[in-house]
């Protein structure tokens, strides 16, 4: 796996961040379930870690489970860790294995790194009557992924209406993936419009020490399934 940390993260932090302040004074481990091939960093909350009243539906935390694997994915350009396929859905895992490649292809020094799982305050969960799916209404910050070149994080980058389909498999697992805003909150008239959101909390878990990913290439991509089998993505 080529994911590496550069020591003094802290220091490195402040330079990317700009005003960005990172609170606590250790950085706590990010959680996660089972086994897993992919090396997990600290994190350090700005603006506390998440305590709104949703944060204990196991819908909203199927959510955070599954943006924690992708982002670990996306560093180390491998998508065959169990813990990815057992939280998040393969279209969603396809897709964005398809957006890094696609990167390393047309951009291969630029490549794409995550600062931090995507960002999200709950707004809502609908949950389907029978208990087998449910969309989970957030307000979001996506500014966390970076490019390689120029890894700081634009906080002008608004707060956004984002919705996760969350749907529990065959082996009782709840695996989030895309899904659609409810129409209830969507105006005919604002669909070209922004989606712009105020959260009530503002937090952010940035990993620390701050992933370096070296250049690589699209073949070095390494492909998953379900059934927990690994291949490289062919050249080309």
């Amino acid at each position: 796996m080529a994911v590496t940390v550069r020591d003094g993260a802290a220091g490195v932090v402040g330079v990317l961040l700009g005003a960005v302040v990172l609170v606590g004074c250790s950085p706590v481990p990010a959680r996660r379930e089972g086994p897993s091939d992919l090396a997990t960093p600290g994190m350090r909350w700005e603006g506390g870690e998440p305590s709104g009243p949703l944060e204990s539906d196991p819908w909203v935390q199927a959510v955070r489970a599954s943006e924690l694997n992708r982002a670990l994915a996306v560093n180390a350009h491998d998508f065959s860790d169990p813990d990815l396929w057992s939280t998040t859905t393969p279209a969603l895992i396809e897709g964005t294995e398809t957006l890094v490649a696609g990167r390393a292809k047309e951009e291969p020094d630029d490549h794409l790194v995550v600062l931090a799982p995507l960002a999200f305050d709950p707004i809502r969960v609908d949950a389907d009557p029978s208990g087998e799916r449910a969309t989970v209404v957030v307000c979001e910050f996506a500014g966390t992924w970076v490019s390689a070149q120029d890894m700081s994080v634009d906080g002008a980058v608004e707060w956004k209406l984002y919705a996760y389909e969350v749907v529990k498999g065959q082996d009782g697992r709840l695996r989030s993936g895309l899904g659609e805003i409810p129409q209830d909150l969507v105006d005919e008239g604002e669909r070209t419009r922004s989606f712009a959101c105020m959260p009530s909390q503002r937090s952010i878990g940035w990993f620390d020490p701050v992933p370096v990913v070296e250049p690589f290439q699209p073949e070095d991509v390494v492909k998953g399934g379900p059934s927990g089998a690994s291949s490289q993505s062919p050249a080309g």
